[in-house]
């Protein structure tokens, strides 16, 4: 690779062999072989420093897919490169890259301001998925006591999606933090304040992550309350109609025994008198529930 001295030199590369990466990445630029698996591989975020060399790896999310798809993104540092490497293409990146590409003043003159300017675009990202996803909370806030809830499992998936929202934006932060924190040389003291604003905003992404984290399992423990709710009222319809039909139940079952010495069985007046008595004895069963509040 020749380069211009003093030149920035930035290099986007979207790999589609991982094994044929692995070799030419370390050939062709030093990289290690683990922390191009970190990338192509495992897709995990992580954060590697050497003398006048820094490696590290974020995980951006899509905006377009849903559910939310995360891709690893890796990046080389020196004090005059920086390399980016990802396993698929990805618009943002793209974008910016073109950006660059066109009015390199405008985005930085120093490596450190492309990583800079790379990270705030990927924290930006995850901003849309979370907005959308509080829509999609709020909705079903209003659900929770209406007459179609939200069910179960349906917000067990946005827990899930919430849980990986978190699990991706939270290494951002950390890294972010080493950036900023530790004696970095490819990091230029000048650079540092714009770092602390990506501190600052990652840490307001991932106090909304937590927050909204928390209200969906409010959410749920309101649905369960709900439910449990709903099967006391049907408990208690049940006790009123079985307390009611054991009521009568006994007098039908008394007279039902059929003794000649029960002197009722000849009476005139004796079958009416017993249907009257279990209407009297269900208006005072039906008024007492009411009373209490069953019905």
């Amino acid at each position: 690779m020749v380069a211009t001295p003093g030149a920035v030199v930035w290099i986007n590369l979207v790999v589609s062999d991982p094994e044929r990466a692995r070799a030419d990445l370390t050939a062709l630029f030093g990289l290690d072989a683990s922390a191009i698996d970190h990338v192509l591989v495992n897709e995990v975020s992580t954060f590697q420093e050497s003398e006048g060399d820094l490696f590290l790896c974020v995980r951006k999310v899509s905006t377009e897919a849903l559910p939310e798809r995360y891709q690893a993104i890796g990046v080389r540092l020196t004090n005059e490169l920086m390399i980016t490497i990802s396993g698929r293409r990805s618009k943002s990146l793209d974008r910016w890259f073109e950006r660059w590409h066109q009015y390199p003043e405008q985005v930085g003159d120093r490596p450190s301001q492309l990583l800079a300017n790379l990270i705030d675009e990927v924290v930006d990202d995850y901003y849309p998925v979370l907005d959308r996803l509080e829509d999609d909370i709020d909705a079903m806030e209003t659900r929770i006591f209406s007459d179609e809830p939200p069910s179960s499992q349906e917000m067990l998936v946005f827990k899930r999606r919430m849980l990986d929202l978190r699990r991706n934006a939270t290494p951002l932060r950390d890294i972010v933090n080493s950036l900023l924190r530790r004696d970095i040389t490819t990091i230029p003291m000048d650079d540092k304040p714009l770092f602390q604003d990506l501190y600052d905003h990652a840490l307001r992404l991932i106090e909304r992550v937590d927050m909204n984290r928390d209200l969906l399992g409010d959410l749920l423990d309101a649905r369960l309350g709900v439910i449990s709710n709903n099967m006391n009222q049907i408990m208690k319809v049940l006790t009123v109609v079985s307390t009611i039909l054991m009521s009568i139940s006994l007098i039908s079952g008394i007279y039902g025994m059929n003794f000649d010495s029960m002197p009722e069985l000849h009476w005139r007046y004796g079958y009416p008198l017993v249907l009257g008595s279990m209407a009297v004895i269900v208006a005072f069963e039906l008024w007492i529930f009411r009373r209490i509040g069953w019905l």
